[in-house]
């Protein structure tokens, strides 16, 4: 696969649009620019035509004779030997539909669209708000493939749609594929004549929505090779179908799509969810934005942010104000944009995208007919006319216009009127002043532009000017005057006029490393994940590790970790993929070795009736994501390692020919002030960068949750976080593990005094819903070392008793195994069934060890 993007290199220089060619640091990932490509000087002619033609580096060779060949030898230094990030992404579109439908026995199959591909692909994996980029650069591909533009005013009025086009088209659409008495739904829908479905159909293909259905490979084959996503053959498009995803819940909101097509994307992280997909224009193409808030608050940086941000798109911008010199604001850039965006092959890193105009301040001079306010009407009115004369030049032919014309930026409208009132004996009346507002926003309405007005929070012109924008924003920094307490900077979006949008209060951030980015609210984010069905457990594939265990005559306190005898124990159930597994005991219980053993431990398949598992290889590495409370990174990672030499040892059939390897990635949250929004965000960002770099997460450990109730006060207050956390996790194909520590102050165990609790129970709700809702639970607890069998066995006092609650779709085991937290293996109670140390009491007088289930 990666030979067909080695053109690639010759296309870009080392060092832009780095997302196209790094590898991720782990898993054996390669990247796409191989040391032969970095030494463009010495490449071979005919190497470099090929790639200049976009083919790949050993095109034109005869296959008959290609191994023995000095030149096949020669273009193979040009290819990168191992997975890259695109041959990842297009690998995994295969792992479940494509081979779930061929282990059938089914002719046809179900694919991803290549642009949806694609559209992965050119988003950074670290910056997923780049994804506007992507959307944009394709959308604009579909139009020019199927020859079809949405209506604006002033266009072209040939091929172009209308809102009503899409909605009857969508229409259409819900209706084919709703289940209905003939096809319960599961009908295909070919590719349509008319061009705005099919522009729909593939557009969705793009987002994931739909999914290409092929019934004839060779006809499907002939539709590759015509190179077209919409051929004019209808023979051709006959090859290709259209089926809803299998893991579609629900179809997009209309209004969204809209605002995808019609729309401008943002690319700034959030920015899709806040105004659901883009901001949408009037049908005058032209957007008045005001942004209100106190001194501090990010006006200008985020007006700002908004320009650089675009200017990849091709979109110029004019920042005008009366406060801040030209230099102050061209440093104030440099610290709004990440270094991703800055080396992205449309970024001009002169910054030639922005021009500056510094108003003058009022002069004794100024009338009512010539003063600040009037003669910027007039300068507005001048600008107005080049930029008409410069969409005129575009041409007649198939025209896509761009989805923003020029930002105009007015920094400190509220200095303007003051400035104005004091030049003018009458300019100090309400209705000059609204009457000159009213002027200075229909002059910016006919520049057919994004226009960005920021004023101060005290301005008395805010409401009025509320009325009069079509997009209102209120900037605030909260939290400045209380000690302790993080700032917390936050954007309240009041209205969208002419779009849906999420209303309210969201997070937002200035600066940092990621740049300017917004933490939109949890119910926004979980109302576009629910676009995606629930994943159930999985039980195609299974980790039978808590059935390799050994005996405790074979395990030594000092014997190297991978040395002992493993086999299988049925006491213990089998673990489902996509399951939800809760582990709870005291302290000290070794839970988060244990968690992080569950994880790293190999899943395999179930390939035949009988339910056996193919033990000579696995499903695909295991990744896992650890989301701690409790420890830092390092501290996993050493565990980890340890791990992986034991695993050698329980799955010895595997590792000859797969050999198993760390994969872990940690977040740690130190204790304070941490927020429910970015909390949320943290793992949900994590686990969409890993899937944009085509090595998503298979597991996530939450460690520590009890955790939160002694210091994370935020988190504690919100109580819906984990419960929308865990519905979020559901609509992925993960497994998780959650690990929760009940707190007790112990006592000695031979006497009859009973062991305090010291949580003061404020995690019971939280941990009787995270029973209810996970598909194994666990108990971790200490041996009962008061039960005869043991009193006198010194060698068990260290061992920790694992008993299974609750199993999914499997029998409840009725036995148990042992946990050693420094050996970190399983262990066979050898008095088993004699002995069920949960269920039998202890003696008459002594205290057993506290078990909160019972």
């Amino acid at each position: 696969m990666n030979k067909h993007f080695s053109w690639l290199a010759l296309e870009y220089p080392e060092g832009i649009n780095r997302h196209f060619f790094d590898a991720p640091p782990a898993n054996n990932f390669y990247p796409l620019r191989t040391k032969a490509l970095r030494a463009l000087g010495k490449m071979p002619d005919w190497i470099r035509h090929n790639l200049e033609a976009r083919q790949p580096p050993d095109y034109g060779l005869p296959k008959d004779q290609s191994n023995a060949t000095a030149k096949y030898e020669d273009s193979r230094r040009y290819l990168s030997g191992g997975p890259t990030r695109i041959s990842q992404l297009i690998r995994r579109t295969f792992e479940e539909d494509v081979n779930a439908v061929i282990a059938g026995g089914s002719t046809a199959i179900n694919l991803r669209s290549v642009l949806s591909i694609v559209y992965d692909f050119l988003t950074m994996p670290d910056m997923p708000g780049s994804q506007a980029y992507a959307l944009l650069a394709l959308r604009n591909h579909l139009f020019t493939e199927i020859g079809v533009v949405p209506y604006f005013e002033g266009g072209k009025k040939d091929d172009d749609f209308k809102i009503t086009d899409i909605e009857a088209s969508l229409s259409s659409m819900w209706t084919y594929f709703r289940p209905r008495y003939l096809s319960e739904g599961q009908g295909k829908q070919a590719t349509a004549k008319k061009k705005v479905m099919a522009f729909l159909q593939h557009f969705l293909a793009m987002k994931g929505i739909l999914q290409w259905h092929v019934k004839d490979l060779k006809a499907y084959e002939a539709y590759l090779a015509n190179g077209h996503l919409w051929p004019r053959e209808k023979k051709l498009r006959s090859a290709l179908e259209f089926d809803k995803s299998p893991f579609l819940n629900k179809w997009p909101e209309t209004g969204e799509l809209i605002n995808e097509i019609w729309g401008l994307p943002l690319p700034i992280r959030g920015a899709d969810t806040l105004f659901r997909g883009g901001l949408k224009f009037s049908s005058r193409q032209g957007l008045i934005t005001a942004i209100h808030g106190g001194p501090g608050s990010g006006k200008t940086s985020l007006a700002l942010a908004l320009g650089v941000y675009l200017a990849p798109f091709g979109i110029r911008t004019l920042f005008i104000s009366g406060e801040e010199d030209e230099q102050d604001l061209r440093n104030k850039i440099g610290g709004l944009v990440p270094d991703q965006v800055r080396r992205l092959d449309r970024m001009d890193p002169a910054g030639d995208w922005i021009d500056f105009y510094h108003l003058p301040p009022p002069s004794e001079t100024d009338s009512p007919e010539n003063n600040v306010l009037t003669r910027l009407i007039e300068q507005f009115a001048l600008l107005t006319n080049k930029l008409n004369s410069n969409t005129e030049s575009e041409g007649d032919g198939f025209y896509i216009p761009k989805p923003c014309r020029a930002i105009i930026v007015l920094d400190g409208v509220h200095d303007l009127f003051v400035a104005t009132a004091t030049s003018d004996d009458q300019g100090s009346s309400a209705n000059t002043q609204i009457r000159r507002l009213y002027q200075l926003i229909e002059a910016q309405k006919q520049l057919q532009a994004l226009v960005i007005l920021t004023t101060g929070q005290e301005w008395e012109g805010n409401a009025r000017l509320d009325y009069l924008a079509e997009v209102t924003l209120h900037l605030s920094h909260e939290s400045v005057s209380e000690y302790g307490a993080k700032p917390d900077r936050r954007i309240r979006l009041c209205k969208a006029r002419h779009q849906l949008c999420a209303a309210g209060t969201h997070g937002l951030q200035i600066a940092g490393a990621k740049g300017v980015r917004f933490s939109p609210q949890i119910n926004y984010q979980l109302d576009r994940r629910s676009l995606w069905k629930m994943r159930i457990p999985d039980k195609r594939r299974i980790k039978t590790v808590l059935q390799q265990v050994t005996q405790i005559g074979l395990l030594k306190p000092n014997q190297g970790k991978g040395n002992c005898i493993f086999r299988e124990n049925r006491h213990v159930p089998r673990l489902f993929a996509n399951s939800h597994i809760f582990l709870n005991g005291e302290g000290s219980g070794g839970k988060a070795a244990l968690a992080l053993k569950i994880a790293l431990a190999p899943s395999f398949a179930i390939e035949n009736a009988a339910g056996a598992p193919d033990f000579k290889k696995t499903v695909r590495d295991e990744k896992v994501l650890v989301v701690s409370f409790l420890y830092p990174k390092e501290y996993y990672e050493q565990i980890a390692s340890d791990l992986v030499v034991l695993h050698r040892a329980e799955y010895p059939q595997l590792e000859k020919k797969h050999p198993l390897k760390t994969n872990l990635e940690v977040i740690h949250f130190y204790p304070g002030h941490l927020k429910p929004n970015d909390l949320y965000n943290r793992i949900e960002w994590a686990l969409d960068e890993a899937e944009l770099m085509g090595d998503p997460y298979t597991c996530v450990i939450i460690d520590g949750i009890h955790n939160v109730f002694l210091q994370f006060p935020e988190i504690e207050r919100y109580r819906l976080i984990w419960p929308q956390i865990y519905n979020s996790l559901r609509s992925r194909l993960i497994m998780t593990i959650t690990t929760h520590t009940t707190l007790f102050m112990p006592q000695s165990v031979f006497s009859g005094e009973s062991a305090t609790r010291v949580d003061d129970s404020r995690s019971e709700p939280l941990r009787h819903a995270l029973v209810q809702k996970s598909d194994f639970v666990f108990e971790i607890d200490r041996i009962p070392i008061w039960h005869p069998n043991y009193q006198n066995k010194p060698d068990y006092w260290g061992y920790f008793v694992v008993k299974t609650l609750s199993a999914i779709n499997q029998p409840i085991p009725n036995g148990h195994v042992l946990w050693s937290r420094e050996q970190m293996v399983f262990v066979e109670d050898e008095y088993y069934p004699s002995c069920n140390p949960t269920n039998n009491k202890p003696p008459e007088g002594e205290q057993p060890q506290i078990d909160m289930f019972t």
